[in-house]
């Protein structure tokens, strides 16, 4: 049976085009999405890899299901490389984590001259999500298990030094001995300071240094801290006090 010409034709440019392909020359080149240059002869057999998964960094360097984005102080790679808030996203002395599936952010002043309250760094925090480009709302960190707290004072001895504290979101400011986390109406009350020492409410955690909290409102030790000179367990500072730095933590 005698082929039609167009169907002739059709049979013969395919027969071409594998020609080419088994010869060993490209159909087509295409960009990966880290930019490097691919193409048919690829090892991938020439299919275009599409975007790489998951967030890059040091815990993903395959960059599995990964789709590139703008770099922001979040604590993994954005542009899907393997390196984490690159190009200044973070501010100067802050650096940002995440932690089942949410964010910290850590900043520590680079002197004294630049220490801050503890009223300053709840305001800091309320702003970063703002300011930081990240749409999501932070306040000052709350600490709710043994992980949680080894997580945060391992980051935080990496980056301060032993003699600074580090503010977090504890505070007895509304009355005296009943320590929460935040302010406000939203507050969650978590230890307790009476007659037989500091008790953690049931099904709450807490990690006070030994004798603290020591403070009363008369003395304003109202606000907790990270101390370095206690191995970066919690104690009771000044509210008005200048520490060398805060911890900033996503909530809902």
């Amino acid at each position: 049976m005698r082929l039609r010409p167009a169907r002739r034709f059709r049979e013969l440019a395919l027969a071409a085009l594998v020609g080419l392909t088994l010869a060993g020359c490209p159909l087509t080149d295409h960009y990966y999405i880290d930019g490097s240059l691919g193409g048919a002869t690829a090892a991938n057999g020439g299919a275009p890899p599409g975007p790489p998964k998951g967030k890059g960094g040091a815990e993903n360097p395959d960059h599995e299901g990964c789709v590139a984005a703008p770099e922001v102080c979040d604590g993994v790679s954005n542009d899907c490389d393997a390196d984490v808030d690159e190009d200044d996203v973070c501010p100067p002395g802050c650096s940002a984590e995440q932690r089942d599936g949410h964010v910290y952010l850590l900043c520590v002043a680079p002197s004294t001259a630049a220490y801050v309250t503890y009223q300053t760094a709840r305001m800091r925090c309320g702003s970063a999500g703002m300011d930081l480009g990240l749409m999501v709302h932070f306040e000052l960190t709350s600490v709710e298990s043994a992980d949680e707290e080894a997580f945060l004072k391992d980051w935080i001895a990496s980056v301060a030094t032993a003699t600074d504290s580090i503010w977090l979101g504890a505070n007895d400011i509304v009355k005296g001995g009943t320590w929460v986390w935040g302010e406000g109406p939203q507050a969650v009350p978590f230890l307790h300071v009476g007659a037989m020492g500091a008790m953690a409410d049931p099904g709450k955690y807490a990690d006070f240094a030994p004798g603290q909290p020591s403070g009363s409102n008369e003395t304003d030790e109202d606000c907790g801290a990270f101390d370095g000179s206690l191995a970066w367990q919690w104690n009771d500072e000044h509210c008005s006090a200048p520490a060398a730095g805060y911890v900033c933590e996503q909530k809902p």
